[in-house]
């Protein structure tokens, strides 16, 4: 990698320029989400990067969960639909077919539904350590991509 280029070879005006040029052309909101307030950059996060970021808050969020008499299960069910969704979402993007994409993304928004129910529990026993709040919210959010993504590909089909 030479000076100024990301891990993609671009650097990030070629970047900006190819997103501009994806976004308008198959729509933001398929493959795309708002800025997340920690990121610098103008261009919006890949949605699989999103998944993958939050897969990892949800493992981090766990590490600091105190062994309590529910932790351990509430914890390991949180873990396991907190990093599907990223998984799925790999898959669906090789999906052979538009309806095997659809049916993979379903499985992606399933596990992200199974995921806020786990942290809505997380939260209501008062879990120490982790923002429940915050993971909260990038969970709708990332529904909310989600269910977008089904419904144009719906379309469609």
């Amino acid at each position: 990698m030479k000076d100024g280029e990301g891990r993609n070879g671009m650097t990030q005006v070629e970047t900006e320029r190819w997103w501009n040029a994806v976004g308008s052309a198959v729509g933001w909101a398929a493959m795309t989400s708002p800025v997340p307030p920690l990121r610098s950059s103008a261009t919006p996060e890949p949605l699989d990067d999103r998944l993958i970021r939050f897969a990892v808050a949800v493992c981090d969020a766990a590490q600091k969960v105190p062994a309590t008499f529910a932790g351990p299960t509430v914890i390991r069910q949180l873990v396991r639909s907190g990093t599907s969704p990223a998984a799925n979402y790999a898959e669906a993007r090789g999906a052979v077919s538009g309806r095997d994409y659809v049916h993979k993304m379903q499985l992606c928004l399933k596990e992200l539904r199974e995921t806020m129910v786990w942290l809505k529990i997380a939260h209501g026993a008062r879990f120490k350590g982790a923002d429940y709040g915050a993971l909260q919210a990038e969970c709708n959010e990332l529904i909310a991509i989600v269910v977008t993504c089904v419904k144009k590909a719906k379309g469609r089909l």
